[in-house]
């Protein structure tokens, strides 16, 4: 649920008291911070996902908008890209 791949169904995650609604940039930054990328280190990979997978417009969008198929390819392009820095 924080990074936005699935839905609540109840209540809400919140950080510091803040709602958390990632969005499409933010899902793949959690993503890289798994792996241990930071800074510049993590842009780099998280632009080229968006662009591969043909998101790079959306990229600041919530993840709750997306279509089932979008959020598919977010996942595959944060699995495949930004653990393995392609």
């Amino acid at each position: 649920m924080v990074p936005g791949l699935l839905l609540a169904d109840a209540g809400e995650v919140s950080v510091a008291g803040n709602r958390i609604t990632p969005t499409a940039c933010e899902n793949l930054a959690f993503m890289g911070s798994l792996y241990g990328l930071r800074g510049n280190e993590l842009q780099r990979p998280i632009v080229e996902v968006l662009e591969i997978v043909g998101l790079a417009d959306r990229a600041e969008d919530r993840i709750e908008e997306y279509s089932g198929g979008m959020k598919r390819r977010i996942n595959i392009g944060s699995g495949c890209c930004i653990g393995r820095r392609c």
